[in-house]
């Protein structure tokens, strides 16, 4: 009879490690299912936030050309003609100059399109020569 309980402790033996060896296989894919899982939600959490500031800097982006488009609407304004000449003649008391007061320089080494504009002082001086409009400065 001996023999007979070491051949059934030995397959008992043989079942708890087989049911051993389950439970650890069990373990190690819930383990590996539950950091998946958790990877899984990680990411997803991520692409949520970053979806959030993505929207946000949008939103951003367009307030800016918004302001940006008045701000050129508000330049163009400001530097028309009509409200330059206004504040020259209201404010500042300037009027046109009379023709005492131009003085016009030419360069004969230069095209027509090259030769200086006069400027114009109270006193008839030159103050400077500027380019002709459409041309670089030299």
């Amino acid at each position: 009879m001996s023999g007979g309980k070491n051949k059934e402790n030995a397959a008992r033996k043989k079942v708890g490690a087989l049911q051993s060896r389950c439970i650890i296989r069990a373990a190690l894919i819930a383990a590996i299912l539950a950091a998946v899982g958790i990877f899984h939600a990680q990411t997803h959490s991520e692409a949520v936030l970053q979806g959030k500031k993505l929207s946000q800097e949008n939103r951003r982006n367009r307030e800016l050309l918004r302001e940006n488009d008045e701000l050129k609407i508000r330049r163009a304004s400001l530097s028309a003609a009509t409200r330059l000449e206004s504040i020259a003649k209201e404010q500042l008391d300037l009027g046109q100059p009379t023709a005492r007061q131009v003085i016009s320089i030419r360069d004969e080494g230069t095209s027509s399109k090259e030769k200086g504009i006069s400027a114009v002082s109270q006193t008839g001086a030159s103050i400077s020569s500027l380019p002709a409009s459409g041309t670089s400065g030299r």
